[in-house]
């Protein structure tokens, strides 16, 4: 059974995923969860960065509490900076121009 830090670190990937799919990134990027364990009372998850365009360049997060997941936007951040790293804006300022 999903406890309610497991269904709130959720929530925040499946937005971040919404939110990125939406905006124009479409299907290129998104994150997933790879594996959580619990130690001590406390959840730790383990996520991955993904890029369809260029798969190499997937990045696994460090393991996280999911006070940094929700509470930091950890994801969000960690995301941005995976895109801006990316040739997608390169490729993007390219088709529009």
């Amino acid at each position: 059974m999903k406890s309610k830090a497991d269904k709130k670190v959720n929530r925040v990937a499946k937005q971040l995923n919404k939110s990125l799919k939406k905006d124009v990134f479409g299907d290129r990027f998104w994150v997933r969860q790879i594996k959580k364990i619990k130690t001590n009372d406390v959840n730790y998850y383990l996520y991955e960065l993904c890029d369809r365009l260029q798969p190499e360049r997937n990045r696994i997060i460090p393991w996280e509490t999911d006070f940094a997941l929700t509470t930091f936007c950890h994801l969000a951040i960690e995301m941005n900076n995976f895109i801006i790293e990316s040739d997608f804006w390169k490729r993007y300022n390219n088709k529009i121009v």
